[in-house]
């Protein structure tokens, strides 16, 4: 949040800063770090677009997301100078490439954009417009992306050349981003210049100190203490996984009848905590495999806990490492894998590997052979 604090006053004092890019797993907080962001530059007087990049509409470009509350902000502008006029109809004229159809229920998109090699100049001239009149209205502007990871090679190309620009001309525009691990790789494969203009901030799980304190804190703001057992069980439980500690945190809040929460009701809580995760946090990752995908992860939920070489899986199915590569490309895609490692691969979640054995069984030993295997 110090850096967050420091890229904005930077911008706002006319003084040129680098992107700023959350990198982690999902539930570790990259989300409500970003929503913090968008609050401390709303109390500083910051205008602040945030947008979610969709997973499933993976044509989905950059400039049909953002474009539209572009476009409402600078309705709300006064009309100073010629750049907001200028900034309006640019951004107008791209949003014309997209054609809206509304069926009841539904808005669905579909884009007519300009020749690819077009998208990298067009969306430099319209931040350069926009940061220019961002300075007219003696505001500073905050952009915000999340799930960075599923916008398009040539949108993350263009986002950099933009802000590359923006940043030479120290127009009063930041930029920050959330993202899975992999997005690294991602911009120095767009743009190779993207990682001097990118700062990235990891964001993992946390230690034993930081975990107690996400436990102990809003416990004694309600009058509550935790037993020093409990903690150490839930830490234990959750590998210091955000999200599981808020879980876990809640289902023994609900049970325990007195302070301090003992480890007895952390115990309690275990049962309806697995079930909550079961029927939500693992099901909608398990439901968005593939078959091949499922036979996938569950050998190498076989293998246990930690990181395992991504050949030894290719060899447990008996396929070559080319074969599989393309399963283990979508599973890292849908983040239900990552690579801590350079030829490592361990799921992004601690405890999926248990939920994979109760879900598939010893049943899935049997259907290897069976196992489909496209290699796209």
């Amino acid at each position: 949040m110090r850096d967050i604090e420091v890229m904005l006053a930077r911008v706002q004092a006319g003084k040129s800063e680098r992107c700023f890019i959350l990198r982690g797993l999902r539930g570790v907080g990259k989300t409500t770090l970003l929503v913090e962001a968008q609050r401390m530059a709303e109390k500083l007087g910051h205008q602040v677009v945030r947008i979610e990049m969709p997973e499933k509409r993976q044509s989905a470009r950059l400039i049909e997301v953002i474009g539209p509350d572009l476009r409402t902000l600078l309705t709300t502008w006064k009309p100073i100078g010629t750049n907001l006029k200028a900034a309006f109809e640019v951004l107008s004229d791209l949003l014309e490439r997209v054609q809206l159809n509304t069926p009841v229920g539904t808005l669905s998109l579909q884009t007519q954009a300009a020749p690819k090699n077009n998208m990298e100049s067009d969306l430099r001239y319209l931040f350069e417009l926009l940061g220019k009149a961002v300075r007219d209205q003696k505001r500073c502007l905050l952009i915000s992306i999340d799930e960075m990871q599923y916008m398009e090679k040539i949108d993350l190309s263009a986002l950099s050349m933009a802000m590359h620009n923006v940043s030479q001309l120290s127009l009063p525009i930041a930029f920050m981003g959330a993202a899975l691990p992999q997005i690294r790789g991602i911009m120095g494969d767009a743009k190779t210049y993207a990682e001097r203009l990118m700062k990235y901030a990891s964001i993992d799980r946390l230690d034993e100190v930081a975990a107690f304190d996400a436990l102990q804190s809003p416990a004694q703001d309600n009058g509550v203490a935790f037993a020093q057992d409990a903690l150490q069980h839930i830490f234990k439980q959750t590998r210091g996984y955000p999200y599981f500690l808020q879980v876990w945190g809640q289902n023994a809040w609900n049970i325990a009848e007195r302070s301090p929460i003992t480890l007895a009701d952390v115990h309690a809580a275990s049962a309806s905590v697995m079930r909550e995760l079961d029927a939500s946090f693992f099901r909608v990752r398990f439901d968005k495999m593939t078959p091949s995908e499922k036979t996938y992860a569950h050998i190498l939920a076989q293998r246990g806990e930690g990181a395992h070489r991504s050949g030894d899986i290719a060899q447990s199915l008996g396929k070559a490492s080319s074969q599989v590569a393309p399963i283990r490309a979508r599973l890292m895609h849908k983040g239900i894998i990552h690579s801590p490692e350079h030829g490592l691969i361990e799921f992004s979640a601690p405890l999926f590997e248990d939920f994979l054995k109760r879900a598939m069984g010893r049943a899935m030993g049997d259907s290897l052979e069976e196992m489909d295997l496209p290699l796209s």
